[in-house]
């Protein structure tokens, strides 16, 4: 007679597609534009409120091409931008963002200075009203500090910076849910068995934390409290607004880009981990669409070595003093199934039968 043991796993939900540079951000805004200003050396213009009043520290993004590329630059202190391109002229997907304004997609631009060297795109942003939405705009770190806050000991304060940071970040979207607490435990134990392993006091007391510290309701007048004032919204400093972020976007819905190596000859190296996977790129070609993708990342690799060393070691669960309740279940197929109470001292524990 077959024994199967049941459990529901947690959803997660893949972003659309990963993007390799020198910075990786969100957003997938609809593609749009004109080839007008993609065929340009250099876009210039500003970004303004409706009164005029410039919008400092503003990120400025203009995609184009397939796969992706896109060019980031700040708006200076007086809201104006230069971003220069290369390539042939193709459509490109216009993007203003700034904490504090609303997120400005471009569905059109306008017909004029075809074949310019320069040419200049002024764009108006409005202010954000919505608490929520506001609070959605703050960086992760605002978010995490809500359930760090929550933590009272010291200590357990500092496990779970070191345990639960050590592989993603804490407080984006994706983290920062309000889950069924059953689902949570279930969370937590599967991060056990990938190597972030947190004391059992603690794991009683997570779920109950962090459906607190993320609960809208409570987080985002939390955030928003000072959202009339400037210092909610202040730009980046100066030597921030200076940078230039390229970005290039890689594999799929479940791709995972891990590790980054720049060869010597200008590659780019990038290992895919969840698709086995190791994508090579120039980055004097990239911009054309050129990639090329390797599906066998072997130690046969050029300029692979392999080196001895030990895996990270995964500690075992600490079993129950006591052992727990088993309950058998009978379904309409005649197929047992056991179960047992969740609780701090379950989490992780497999049974053999």
């Amino acid at each position: 007679m077959n024994r199967r043991l049941h459990a529901r796993a947690p959803r997660f939900v893949a972003p659309a597609a990963l993007a390799l540079g020198l910075l990786c951000v969100a957003g997938a805004p609809s593609r749009v534009g004109s080839e007008d200003f993609a065929s340009s050396r250099l876009l210039t213009g500003a970004v303004r409120e409706d009164d005029d009043a410039p919008v400092p520290g503003a990120m400025v993004t203009f995609q184009r091409g397939d796969p992706a590329h896109a060019i980031t630059v700040f708006t200076n202190a007086d809201g104006r931008y230069r971003i220069p391109f290369r390539g042939a002229a193709e459509p490109a997907t216009p993007r203003v963002r700034r904490v504090g304004w609303k997120d400005l997609h471009l569905s059109s631009l306008a017909e004029s200075g075809a074949g310019q060297a320069v040419l200049r795109v002024d764009l108006r942003v409005e202010r954000e009203q919505d608490p929520a939405a506001l609070a959605a705009q703050l960086p992760a770190n605002y978010w995490y500090r809500l359930l760090l806050d929550r933590i009272e000991d010291p200590d357990q304060r500092e496990e779970f910076k070191r345990q639960c940071t050590f592989c993603h970040q804490q407080g984006n979207p994706r983290t920062r849910l309000v889950r069924d607490e059953e689902d949570w435990r279930k969370l937590i134990a599967l991060m056990g068995r990938m190597g972030g392993m947190i004391s059992r006091d603690l794991r009683e007391q997570l779920p109950a934390l962090l459906n607190a510290a993320y609960d809208p309701e409570q987080a985002v007048p939390a955030l928003t409290r000072d959202m009339h004032r400037s210092k909610i919204a202040s730009p980046p400093p100066v030597e921030v607004r200076r940078a230039l972020i390229e970005e290039w976007e890689l594999g799929g819905r479940a791709s995972m880009q891990h590790d980054i190596a720049v060869h010597p000859d200008g590659r780019i190296y990038s290992v895919d981990m969840t698709q086995d996977k190791l994508y090579r790129a120039r980055l004097d070609r990239i911009v054309k669409g050129k990639k090329a993708a390797l599906a066998t990342p072997r130690v046969d690799m050029p300029g692979a070595k392999v080196i001895a060393g030990l895996c990270r070691r995964i500690m075992p669960v600490e079993p129950p003093q006591l052992s727990p309740p088993l309950t058998v279940h009978t379904d309409q197929d005649g197929v047992i199934e056991l179960s047992w109470p969740r609780s701090a001292e379950t989490i992780g524990l497999s049974f053999d039968v």
